[in-house]
């Protein structure tokens, strides 16, 4: 196919694809874009001003500081679309299979992040150069003292050490009778895989998470963090595990699946399950030193928040899109709201526009404020910030539409023909 045939894919609607996903990964991805964008605003400024623009922040806009969970959205999809075909014959899997699974995931992602990776070292050679070959391996979580070189490189790095291991867990399943079962107990067991690292480093947890922003010694707590809590394997397989077992029951369970929710009073108590645990981790709010939540500050709330909010939360998107394919009452209008073309092309768009949007972001930012110099920003509006959000999205979205037609794409199409 050529790179207009490609570009045409980009906003055509196809009918093998998926409406629900394609819209839950777009907003996946316009969720880290605007939590980035806040991220970015507040590290312009100074101890006192940062916490004086997040008092500030209206409570309807606090979500935004919870734009992390699109990751977990993203790992639960990935599984998802892979655990598809896999439990389709799952009898028929072999060592083989997983092998040449593996293959074709490398030969489909590792292109273009070579090229983002390539570019993000050129641009700081002095600094990432020396971590390149553990990012190019993937190996920068596991390897002490190395370094993410591209800001959001971390969740490729844990996503493909994650696939790695896919073929020994389908290897493991195929012996196993109750599929569903196991899936269940290994995802409940990453609360306490959480809980297990929390435990070993209290400091993630006997701290606010505020300090990530406030604390004079943030960029300290915030390597911590990350390191053991954000880029960590023990801490995101949960979601992963979940998109599995979400891909089993529409492989297996389909019939069942529509008979047990198609009910109004099914569908209705589905509906109020998945949103509010959706909506419960997105609003606790921890990041807003003034909240309910830092006037009698609980260290153990604060561990168990942190322990099990990407599950709750995952939990909640694996019943909303078991409602979307199955249900009917609310989930027919969200589904509609899903099935709008916008969610197409960014879907689409979503690796590359994940990869690149951070240097946007800053180029939305100086085209915003119109200076370079951060010490001429005496303040940010939420108006400015908005625009920076929405210039940032128009402009990553653009960038990455040549690396998707001639990187992404075409070796994503000889990947498929060579597994074919």
């Amino acid at each position: 196919m050529s790179a207009k045939q490609y570009f045409k894919e980009i906003f055509e609607k196809n009918e093998k694809q998926d409406p629900v996903i394609d819209a839950i990964r777009a907003i996946s991805v316009l969720s880290i874009i605007a939590f980035h964008v806040v991220v970015g605003i507040i590290a312009v400024y100074d101890h006192e001003k940062a916490k004086q623009y997040i008092l500030e922040m209206p409570s309807v806009l606090q979500p935004l500081w919870h734009g992390e969970k699109g990751v977990d959205a993203f790992f639960l999809l990935s599984a998802l679309v892979i655990g598809i075909p896999f439990f389709k014959n799952i009898e028929a899997f072999n060592w083989q299979t997983g092998v040449d699974f593996f293959k074709k995931k490398l030969k489909r992602i590792y292109p273009l992040f070579f090229v983002a990776l390539c570019l993000y070292t050129i641009a700081q050679w002095s600094y990432f150069g020396k971590y390149f070959f553990s990012n190019a391996v993937f190996l920068n979580n596991i390897i002490p003292g190395e370094r993410t070189i591209i800001p959001v490189g971390w969740f490729l790095t844990v996503e493909m050490q994650y696939f790695l291991l896919t073929p020994f867990l389908f290897l493991a399943l195929k012996r196993v009778k109750f599929r569903g079962f196991a899936l269940s107990v290994l995802f409940l067991s990453s609360v306490a895989a959480c809980a297990l690292v929390l435990s070993r480093h209290s400091d993630l947890y006997l701290r606010p998470i505020t300090d990530l922003f406030l604390a004079e010694d943030r960029g300290k707590f915030s390597d911590l963090m990350g390191r053991y809590f954000y880029e960590s394997d023990l801490t995101r397989f949960g979601p992963f595990v979940l998109g599995f077992l979400l891909a089993y029951l529409k492989v297996i369970y389909s019939e069942k699946m529509s008979a047990l929710f198609k009910p109004m009073l099914s569908s209705t108590a589905l509906f109020l399950l998945s949103t509010g645990l959706i909506l419960l981790p997105i609003t606790v709010p921890i990041y807003h030193p003034s909240s309910w939540y830092y006037r009698d500050f609980s260290s153990e709330l604060n561990f168990w928040t942190l322990a099990t909010s990407r599950q709750i939360f995952s939990t909640g998107v694996f019943l909303l899109i078991l409602g979307c394919w199955y249900s009917g009452g609310v989930f027919s209008r969200i589904k509609s709201v899903f099935s709008l073309a916008l969610w197409r092309p960014i879907s689409k768009l979503s690796f590359p526009m994940y990869l690149f949007h951070f240097p946007l972001i800053g180029l939305a930012a100086v085209i915003v404020f119109g200076t370079t110099d951060v010490k001429q920003i005496a303040s940010v509006s939420f108006t400015q910030g908005f625009l920076i959000f929405l210039l940032a999205t128009a402009l990553t979205f653009l960038f990455s539409i040549p690396f998707h037609l001639f990187v992404e794409r075409p070796f994503a199409s000889r990947a498929k023909k060579q597994s074919n």
